[in-house]
């Protein structure tokens, strides 16, 4: 579920279902925005994942409340790390379109990436339990 949890009007029926899909022993992971970061605290209402399309936000302590509470026993939370193409991260500023006039410099950009750890996402893997 990575970038799912967030836009779904029933979160927890969401992860009930995953549940039942999933096998004993299966993992589900689950990737969502942190209301409770640093950057969503300071960022107030500007903060880049307030959008339309997200309907429901989550903290570490939540997500993980709500997993266990669907049966899944979480074994690892962690901040989630994004990488972005530097096109992508160019085409997001005005002033920057000049490098991507033609194709081929939007070709050139696309092959490059950065990893952006802005510790403003979670990551949280769970597990179904095997049977005994």
């Amino acid at each position: 579920m990575v970038d799912f949890i967030e836009h779904t009007p029933s979160p927890f029926e969401a992860l009930q279902k995953a549940y039942h899909i999933l096998e004993p022993g299966g993992i589900l992971c689950v990737v969502t925005p942190d209301i409770s970061s640093f950057a969503a605290r300071v960022m107030g209402r500007r903060w880049w994942h307030i959008r339309p399309a997200h309907i429901g936000y989550f903290s570490r302590e939540s997500l993980e409340y709500c997993l266990q509470r669907a049966g899944f026993s979480v074994f690892l939370s962690r901040k989630y790390s994004w990488t972005f193409s530097i096109h992508y991260l160019l085409s997001r500023f005005d002033f920057t379109k000049f490098l991507m006039k033609t194709p081929r410099w939007a070709s050139f950009w696309k092959k490059f990436s950065i990893k952006l750890v802005l510790h403003d996402s979670l990551e949280v893997y769970a597990r179904k339990e095997l049977k005994t």
